[in-house]
């Protein structure tokens, strides 16, 4: 719908009833806050040739990324949610996603162990990596972090000075100390931070601590990736889910309740409640509550459709920064991330896939979609926005009647062993 000019606006407005002018003139003013230009200044280091270089970026306040994506791979389980556990310690409400997850599954495969090399090692093998945070993915080719992840904050720092690492690299969905079949490490070309992190710019601050990271290959149409969404300071307390990398010593620290049965190679998934205190400091408002370990600055703060994470939809409204608090994405935030990765988020509606792929064809019988395959693989049917339509189902057919279709688009998944997931896009008449 096409909008409309504000000469042309004041003209409807000369001739409305009173009554209904008031309401409006509500609608109208929310309509020029919600679409408000925000402009931030950015850090963009390029990890290739080691320079940064400053960047104005112009946002929409409030703004949002297209979407949540489940990937083109299919076997969509969820997170295993228990209820909170309010008579214990709370970190017995953060467990290993393995052994109930050996490949996982959405949402745990858009986390990433971010790694930083061996300074001396040439050429660099996974045994050179050592683990360093935690990530998500919000794109094909991107990945949200914690900032002090990526660059140490000093009164005496310029933009080209303490960043920590200019070799990073990102594990996606590794778990049980093996990566995703058909991932191994992504190096890192562009980190992003705000530019509030040095001297010159505004004081520090912990709800500025976020990182974008550019991926030098796609990896998020297969695995998925978060919608970016700013926190709703109106819901006080929230059910939230975080999943990220602890790294834990051999023995529990003196005077501490540790799970030792958490390993440095497996991802973690904690759940509970994030509750917002204004007020108590600059950096400090709102705590999850269960606290974080080494390792897992820059986790995700999700906030999902469903308590186990199912549907697909899925927001990313924070990261972990302290042990006790989560740099929360803001409305300013959230539109300057989303108009640095804009032009790479898009709901993908089919995936190129190799020239040797199985056979996959569609027809329509009466009430009835017939998909059949030359092979035997697993299917999944999504809609466009990647939200899971039915279970998972195995062999060289599926059948599903048209009424259990979305009206639109729908996507079919096919993913043979050994072979790359094949889509097809089906669209209802």
């Amino acid at each position: 719908m096409c909008s409309m000019s504000f000469d042309s606006q004041k003209r409807m407005i000369g001739k409305m009833n009173p009554h209904k002018l008031w309401i409006y003139s509500v609608t109208f003013v929310f309509t020029l806050a919600w679409s408000k230009e925000v402009t931030h200044t950015v850090v963009i280091r390029d990890q290739i040739h080691g320079i940064s270089t400053e960047k104005v970026v112009t946002g929409k306040l409030f703004d949002s990324s297209i979407g949540s994506w489940v990937g083109s791979r299919p076997a969509v389980r969820g997170l295993p949610t228990p209820k909170y556990d309010e008579d214990r310690p709370p970190v017995v409400n953060r467990k290993p996603l393995s052994p109930l997850q050996q490949e996982l599954g959405w949402p745990g495969r858009i986390a990433v162990r971010l790694d930083f090399p061996d300074p001396w090692a040439s050429p660099i093998t996974d045994a050179d990596l050592w683990p360093h945070c935690s990530g998500s993915l919000i794109g094909p080719r991107h990945v949200l972090t914690a900032a002090h992840c990526v660059v140490l904050p000093s009164p005496s720092s310029t933009i080209q000075e303490w960043w920590e690492f200019d070799s990073l690299y990102v594990r996606p969905g590794y778990n049980l100390g093996k990566d995703v079949p058909g991932f191994d490490r992504v190096q890192v070309v562009k980190a992003i931070v705000s530019k509030s992190l040095f001297a010159d710019g505004t004081p520090y601050e912990g709800d500025n601590d976020w990182a974008v990271l550019e991926l030098g290959r796609d990896v998020g149409t297969e695995l998925g990736w978060a919608r970016v969404a700013p926190i709703d300071v109106k819901v006080p307390e929230k059910q939230m889910h975080m999943m990220g990398y602890p790294i834990i010593p051999e023995k529990c620290r003196p005077g501490i309740f540790c799970d030792p049965t958490s390993k440095r190679d497996t991802l973690c998934h904690s759940w509970g409640h994030l509750s917002y205190k204004p007020n108590a400091g600059h950096y400090r408002e709102w705590y999850p509550s269960v606290p974080a370990w080494d390792g897992e600055s820059g986790s995700g703060v999700f906030e999902c459709s469903d308590d186990s994470c199912v549907a697909g939809k899925i927001h990313v409204i924070g990261t972990r920064w302290s042990g006790l608090a989560i740099s929360q994405i803001d409305s300013v935030i959230s539109g300057i991330i989303c108009a640095l990765i804009k032009d790479d988020v898009k709901i993908p509606s089919a995936v190129m896939a190799p020239v040797a792929q199985p056979e996959l064809a569609l027809r329509r019988e009466g009430v009835f979609l017939y998909a059949t395959s030359d092979l035997d693989g697993e299917w999944q049917i999504l809609s466009i926005d990647g939200r899971a339509i039915t279970a998972p189902s195995f062999g060289r057919t599926l059948s599903i009647s048209t009424e259990h279709l979305p009206r639109g688009v729908a996507v079919i998944v096919f993913h043979a062993p050994g072979q790359a997931p094949v889509t097809r896009r089906w669209t209802s008449p």
